[in-house]
């Protein structure tokens, strides 16, 4: 599933290995290559933190600055593949139908984009991790290291985006519920 869904993204934005998308190059590779990794965590940008963007950034900067839009953008498919598996295997509590499945762990793939706005590019991760943790928030693991992948997935999208707060009307029917 994860190389389908490699290739679909990269036939959906082919650019996206060519070029940083905005904050991805100005922001998170800028500040990886002139700040320390510990202060660029700590560096709020819109008033909030970027865990994952900023990660993919420092990782980016290791490399030579050729293949920095090449490195970012393979770090974005990871992640984008891991939420994509994390959604197919989470989902099956409340979707018993493997194809089903895979259409809503596609579907973040599928997310329609307008010119140059990417869904393969670390800025816009944030929403695609909250499609992520609120599928995980309806799921139910019986495994400790489903679990265990769940609590990572809600976690670091809490600390990319506050809008992990939306989820809360979500959690507190689990809550409820359990």
């Amino acid at each position: 599933m994860a190389v389908f869904g490699t290739v679909l993204l990269w036939a959906r934005a082919p650019f996206a290995a060519k070029n940083f998308y905005a904050e991805d190059g100005s922001r998170f590779y800028h500040d990886a290559i002139t700040i320390d990794f510990v202060d660029s965590l700590r560096k709020p940008m819109a008033g909030y933190y970027h865990l994952v963007p900023r990660v993919i950034g420092s990782v980016t900067a290791l490399g030579p600055v050729s293949t920095a839009a090449l490195v970012n953008y393979l770090l974005v498919v990871m992640v984008v593949a891991w939420i994509s598996s994390t959604i197919y295997v989470s989902s099956v509590t409340t979707l018993k139908r493997p194809s089903a499945r895979l259409v809503l762990a596609m579907g973040i793939t599928l997310l329609p984009i307008v010119g140059f706005e990417s869904i393969a590019n670390s800025t816009n991760l944030h929403f695609l991790l909250l499609c992520g943790s609120s599928v995980v928030l309806l799921g139910r693991q019986k495994t400790v290291w489903r679990r265990a992948n769940d609590v990572v997935l809600i976690v670091v999208t809490g600390l990319s985006t506050p809008l992990l707060i939306s989820l809360a009307p979500i959690a507190g029917m689990r809550i409820w519920h359990h």
